[in-house]
């Protein structure tokens, strides 16, 4: 008996130890399985025009169990409207879901919540997402650092976001320009620097002047909104022209910083005076013309004629004119920052001729003896 107790007894260890461990590696398993799979929600995009289709994703609810889905305002005030109720859906065997809603137009303007509840585990999981129809974005790359005082031009382009993800310019809408003190979190402009209504292709450009002051500043451009035309009004859809809508501000921003240290000087263009040339014969004339930059980022392929005869040599202005002539010639030097110069020198050519002898005609005259 102690012989078989002996011998059986390790065995009843091994086979406790052994649950243990299983019951040990389980519990890890679920301990990292509820670490690693959070309960998730998500949308396709970020933002939607009305009418576009929001998909929602759901990610590690309880499987196969009901969720609840509901898409509200933010800020608390939710119309009460039908598209606003809340709709079930059934979890996957991975507890994933996929569901839809569509933008009403009373969501134009609004950040939207999406809240969906497991209705068996309990587990929720939200996330929000925006119903803007407008978007601004400025085109323009804004130098950083800038020199103080400078003058450059901005431009932005409007469009309306239409379903399916695609855009459309929004012509002859005004675009207000500011320029601010401080970050793009400070967005205190009210009195707009400059308003220009946009272009066919919904661009709008103006020419702002960046302040002396060194220090930071922002470049913002916005889209104030537009109300819904009356029925009496004309259409004002860019997606669907035949359609009333409202369109919803928009706003876009960057940030610079105006040093002396980023001050660029346009070069100096070199011209001969302006000279009167005397010829007896027509001859080539060479005069020197050049650049200098204070900056020393003179671009390449300067001086060059803008405009007027001749070819530029060797660091000289060459002609040869074809008679009298005054020639009126324009060079530009320009620098690797685009600051450039213009200058122009005339040049006045005097063809000296030789002078003509005017005799009269061979006569013959007889003399008699009387004269």
């Amino acid at each position: 008996m102690k012989h078989r107790y002996r011998t059986e007894q390790p065995k009843i260890k091994s086979i406790k130890h052994t649950i243990l461990k299983a019951v040990f590696v389980l519990l890890c398993f679920l301990s990292l399985s509820a670490t690693a799979f959070t309960t998730e929600l998500f949308t396709d995009r970020a933002d939607y025009p009305p009418g576009d289709s929001v998909v929602i994703i759901g990610v590690a609810f309880q499987a196969g169990e009901t969720v609840m889905v509901q898409v509200t305002h933010l800020d608390g005030d939710t119309p009460d409207l039908p598209v606003y109720d809340p709709w079930d859906v059934e979890s996957d065997t991975y507890g994933d879901f996929e569901t839809f809603w569509i933008v009403p137009d009373t969501a134009l303007g609004e950040t939207l919540l999406v809240t969906a509840t497991g209705q068996s585990s309990g587990l929720v999981a939200t996330t929000t997402f925006t119903d803007c129809n407008t978007t601004l974005s400025l085109t323009t790359s804004i130098p950083d650092p800038i020199c103080p005082g400078t003058i450059i031009d901005v431009c932005a382009s409007l469009f309306e976001k239409c379903k399916g993800g695609t855009l459309a310019p929004l012509e002859n809408r005004p675009v207000l320009f500011f320029v601010n003190e401080g970050n793009c979190g400070v967005n205190v402009g009210q009195t707009a620097d400059a308003t220009v209504n946009t272009d066919a292709n919904g661009v709008a450009c103006a020419t702002l002047t960046i302040p002396t002051t060194p220090g930071e500043y922002s470049i913002r451009v916005k889209f104030l909104g537009e109300s819904k035309p009356g029925y009496d009004d004309p259409p004002n859809s860019a997606c669907e022209p035949w359609k009333r809508i409202r369109l919803s501000s928009a706003n876009d921003c960057e940030t610079t910083t105006a040093d002396a240290s980023a001050c660029n000087n346009p070069p100096v263009c070199n011209v001969p005076a302006d000279q009167t040339f005397n010829q007896c014969t027509p001859a080539q004339v060479s005069l020197p013309v050049s650049c200098s930059d204070p900056d020393g980022n003179l671009a390449s392929g300067y001086p060059m004629i803008v405009s007027g005869p001749g070819a530029i040599v060797g660091g000289n202005w060459v002609y040869t004119p074809s008679g009298d002539e005054t020639a009126v010639v324009t060079i530009r030097c320009q620098d690797d920052m685009g600051a450039y110069c213009e200058a122009t020198f005339t040049i006045i050519f005097d063809i000296n001729s030789a002078p003509v002898i005017t005799c009269p005609a061979d006569i013959t005259i007889n003399c008699d003896d009387s004269s």
